[in-house]
């Protein structure tokens, strides 16, 4: 929840507690709520567009993201079918190989790729010595795993040479010092790119007109 939403979840509701469904409500109402105005006479906060490259960066997060959610389910359903033609690959880790770009063994069961380790670990399974093979329905669905595996690579690594743009140096810099990852400094961001949104004469703007609510998590000056 945002740190407004209480505020005109008191406004627009009896409730001192929220649900989604109210949560959206305060948000859409809001915008026609004349204390969402600063002292600019601007709407606050609700400009999500900073520049061209920001919007790049939000746009290749959110499609990466929606891959990865649907390689997700494809995993699960793999597993599910690997129970029974190759039980003992059926738990075994599946990431992405950052260096090729893909999962090794997925791409394995998908093209009948030459791998050692793969090929005597399937020569040891007790699938293939109960007749049981490994499905043309099983490397396809292994296959169309991997394409979404390269398109998730190809998004992070255009992800990376966007954030890494020198107008975001100075955001960079404060990100390595914390360590974080690209996933997190990408949302960062694209969220708080350019600080000076959140600033009022170059300082924190602070709402002291707030009305205290009795709502969780709700902000009481």
């Amino acid at each position: 929840m945002t740190p407004l939403v209480p505020f005109y979840l008191s406004s627009y509701t009896s409730q001192n507690y929220s649900l989604k469904e109210e949560d959206a409500l305060c948000l859409a109402a809001s915008y026609f709520d004349d204390r969402f105005i600063d002292i600019h006479g601007q709407k606050r906060f609700l400009n999500l567009t900073a520049n061209d490259a920001i919007t790049r960066i939000r746009e290749l997060f959110n499609s990466k993201e929606q891959l990865q959610k649907i390689r997700t389910g494809l995993i699960a359903q793999l597993r599910q079918r690997l129970s029974y033609e190759f039980p003992e690959a059926a738990r075994q880790s599946m990431k992405i190989n950052s260096a090729r770009g893909y999962t090794p063994i997925i791409y394995w069961l998908a093209f009948k790729h030459k791998d050692a380790r793969y090929d005597n670990k399937y020569k040891l399974s007790i699938a293939p010595e109960l007749g049981i093979k490994i499905s043309t329905y099983t490397r396809k669905h292994a296959a169309l795993i991997v394409g979404l595996e390269t398109r998730i690579s190809e998004t992070l690594s255009q992800i990376a040479t966007a954030i890494a743009m020198p107008e975001f140096d100075t955001y960079n810099a404060v990100f390595d010092r914390f360590g974080f990852g690209l996933n997190v400094r990408t949302l960062l961001l694209f969220n708080l790119f350019p600080f000076e949104k959140f600033l009022v004469a170059e300082k924190p703007w602070e709402n002291m007109n707030a009305q205290k609510v009795n709502c969780k998590n709700a902000i009481v000056p």
